[in-house]
């Protein structure tokens, strides 16, 4: 038993030398190594300075305001790194926002009080409206490894009509109705018109037009740098139905010299059309397509209210195209002061292909009607259809 305890005891004390040895042996290369020859207190001092060194990034700006930017115009800035440390920084370009390019890089290395350039380019490829997009700059700083650059501003188009037509809606023959809107600009500071003029002569004769320069304050876009508003004053005439037609502006305005501005309203009165494929709102039939073999016909009433619907009499004027044919029926009397007259409208089969299709403004199909109506002299119809084969 005393021998068991002694060969512990043997074997411990054995440990407790060896790990003293060890740990002498470890902590000897440090100790000589500061007190070997050329490895001196102030020498061991500047390698132990020379170690804190570091880069240090400065910038003057990260975020860059671009202002208004036309669409698909491109701009750049270029964001200057200075390094204000201790040793060399370095620098590279990072993650850039899908829209965000960047359009150099004049160093990778900016030496100790030197400075280098990154630029970053953007398009204005976007929806009109403000925008913030950027790149990531990397850098071995630190305490700053990351430095987001962005630039900002708004997407603007050069010119613009707000609203962007001239719309009366329903407006009773003989009746007038004033609506405006304005033309701005967003790159130039003056908005000069030089004339202007109407698609349709007839329709030049029941609209006045005045233009009135406006305050910055008074537009409807704050981002807008010059303004004009337009008045039009439509004096509605004794034709019913719908009026598409243009103004047609021409103006100082660099990327828009000349400015087509669509009028649109619907003339009523005593007379109106209902049936099948009929738009009273936009005036406008719609056949929609039609097989040459087959043809189509379509029925609609004309109804004639008030004091002169028994003695007006209805004749149709013209018709266009000539492919398109349109007839009256025999008036039937509803009442003391209503009466209907049927309008057949008809696409005889064999007609050769064609499509005549609603463009707002364009050459569409039109049906003229005559009246005797002390009030109305004409009712017109467009009408919409396609004919294939």
């Amino acid at each position: 038993m005393k021998s068991t305890i002694g060969i512990v005891l043997v074997a411990l004390f054995l440990g407790f030398v060896a790990g003293a040895v060890w740990a002498a042996l470890q902590a000897r290369p440090m100790n000589v190594a500061l007190s070997s020859p050329g490895f001196s207190g102030p020498e061991a001092a500047a390698q132990v300075s020379q170690a804190a060194k570091r880069p240090k990034a400065q910038l003057d700006e990260t975020v860059y305001e671009f202002g208004s930017m036309e669409q698909g115009t491109s701009l750049a800035h270029v964001f200057v790194v200075h390094n204000l440390g201790d040793s060399p920084l370095h620098i590279e370009v990072g993650s850039t926002t899908c829209k965000c390019t960047v359009g150099g890089l004049s160093t990778h290395e900016v030496a100790v009080g030197g400075q280098g350039e990154v630029t970053l380019e953007w398009t204005a490829k976007t929806s009109p409206g403000p925008f913030r997009h950027g790149a990531t700059l990397l850098t071995n700083d630190p305490l700053q490894p990351r430095i987001e650059l962005q630039v900002e501003g708004t997407v603007v188009e050069s010119t613009s009509v707000v609203p962007s037509e001239f719309y009366f809606g329903k407006v009773r023959a003989g009746e007038t109705r004033q609506e405006e809107l304005y033309l701005l600009a967003f790159l130039q500071d003056e908005i000069e018109i030089k004339s202007h003029h109407f698609s349709d002569p007839e329709i030049a004769q029941q609209i006045d037009v005045k233009f009135e320069p406006s305050v910055t304050s008074d537009l409807p876009r704050p981002a807008a740098r010059a303004g004009v508003k337009i008045e039009a004053t439509l004096h509605a005439g004794r034709t019913l139905g719908p009026i598409h037609s243009w103004l047609t502006v021409e103006t100082n305005l660099e990327n828009a010299r000349k400015l087509d501005i669509p009028l649109v309203a619907n003339v009523i009165g005593d007379m109106s059309i209902f049936g099948p494929g009929w738009n009273a709102k936009q005036g406008m039939l719609r056949l929609g397509q039609v097989r040459s073999e087959e043809g189509s016909e379509t029925r609609l009433i004309i109804a004639i209210r008030g004091a002169h619907a028994e003695t007006t009499k209805l004749t149709i004027a013209s018709v266009r195209p000539t492919e398109l044919h349109a007839r009256l029926g025999p008036s039937r009397k509803m009442s003391a002061q209503l009466v209907h007259v049927p309008l057949i409208v008809e696409i005889p089969a064999g007609t050769r292909p064609m499509i005549r299709r609603s463009e707002r403004f364009g050459e569409a199909a039109e049906i003229v009607i005559s009246t005797t109506h002390p009030d109305t002299a004409q009712l017109k119809l467009q009408v919409e259809f396609a004919v294939f084969k």
